[in-house]
């Protein structure tokens, strides 16, 4: 089984609930373990749907550093402040791939995250959270099943009779982004 460390930053409802799915779970996703190495937010003493006491908490993402480095940080804060450039600036530099339900800060920022994200050949998922937790944690839950479908279109694409624009309906049928994996 499949062993996925993770960090969530911002545990308003999104974030939140993320853990309260995963603990439901056993921590447990799409045949994958899930272990939550540190969870962060505003306030450390505002109750919570969930145990605090059972995760390490961080103040800033630098203090990732004291605990066993994620795979993957959940982004749940939103906004586009200098917190947020330097957390996904500092992702890249780690060389940890990224779930965002921040929309502000791919409108402004996203050319070059993504640019960036691929260039490490990390993945930066996304999905404007509009129903709760259910974009992100979708998104975390369809990883493996995107990069399969990916690799799966990359396959068909070199086939002479299938075109790119084939490819590209059966990814739209799906309603999936394309990653590479």
């Amino acid at each position: 089984m499949n062993k996925i460390k993770i960090a969530i930053f911002g545990l308003g409802v999104v974030g939140s609930h993320v853990v309260k799915l995963l603990e439901k779970n056993n921590y447990i996703l799409n045949q994958s373990k899930f272990e939550i190495v540190a969870l962060s937010a505003k306030n450390k003493s505002k109750k919570r749907n969930f145990n605090i006491k059972k995760y390490n908490w961080i103040s800033h993402f630098s203090e990732l550093k004291k605990h066993p480095q994620p795979d993957i940080v959940i982004e749940t804060i939103g906004g586009t402040g200098s917190y947020i450039h330097n957390l996904y600036k500092y992702c890249i530099k780690k060389n940890i791939s990224l779930v965002t339900a921040n929309k502000a800060q791919l409108a402004e920022n996203g050319d070059k995250f993504f640019a960036d994200f691929d260039g490490q050949k990390l993945f930066l998922g996304y999905e404007a959270a509009v129903l709760g937790a259910v974009p992100v944690v979708r998104s975390i839950e369809q990883v493996s099943f995107l990069q399969k479908l990916t690799q799966f279109m990359e396959f068909l694409m070199e086939q002479p009779i299938i075109s790119y624009l084939k490819c590209m309906v059966i990814r739209l049928a799906f309603k999936t982004p394309l990653i590479r994996p």
